[in-house]
């Protein structure tokens, strides 16, 4: 079996620039709230004290509740953006506003993907506007304990409002750690005289 041959210097970089657009453009995108539905992309999402939006007690069937919990990684907590739709892969469900209600107070919950306006999501700085009823998802009391029932409610700007996809905060560079002297060396001390 003939062993392959590096790729060339040229074919290197033109495979750089397909890993920079697929790593780097997306991320510019991503400055606080939802990606263009060009650049979709999976994970949680947080808000109020960094908590997640999380699919009660990981739930698939229509209607289980939409809350804040914890962030732990799991599958009740990874959305994808679809258009202007929230989908659970875990459930394959989206976020949908309960009954398409408009009301404020009205319960996030996850339902079956149809296209509707209940189910469509813009983001206006940081905000999660739904489309059918122009009113912000927000956490029940401005409360960020676990369990905290998610609704919508007329947008205030405050910060049981505000939502992030996840790679959206700003990075901190990583420490490294400085690099330590080693003590001086000591000699015996003779005691001869």
């Amino acid at each position: 079996m003939p062993i392959p041959r590096p790729p060339s210097p040229r074919r290197r970089l033109k495979l750089l620039a397909y890993l920079t657009a697929i790593l780097v453009v997306p991320a510019a995108f991503m400055v606080y709230g939802l990606l263009p539905a060009s650049a979709a992309a999976a994970g949680p999402i947080t808000g109020i004290a960094g908590k997640c939006i999380d699919v009660a007690g990981a739930g698939t069937a229509n209607g289980t509740a939409v809350q804040l919990w914890t962030c732990n990684g799991t599958g009740a907590q990874q959305w994808t953006l679809s258009g202007n739709t929230l989908v659970n892969p875990n459930s394959g469900r989206c976020l949908d506003v309960t009954g398409a209600s408009t009301a404020n107070g009205a319960k996030v919950q996850i339902y079956d993907c149809n296209s509707t306006s209940a189910q469509s999501w813009s983001s206006t700085n940081g905000e999660l506007v739904n489309s059918g009823s122009g009113k912000c998802l927000d956490a029940t009391g401005m409360s960020s304990a676990d369990g905290t029932r998610l609704q919508i409610w007329s947008c205030a700007g405050s910060s049981n409002q505000l939502w992030k996809l996840s790679g959206t905060a700003p990075s901190t560079p990583p420490t490294t750690a400085k690099p330590t002297t080693p003590p001086p060396r000591c000699w015996p001390v003779s005691t001869r005289t």
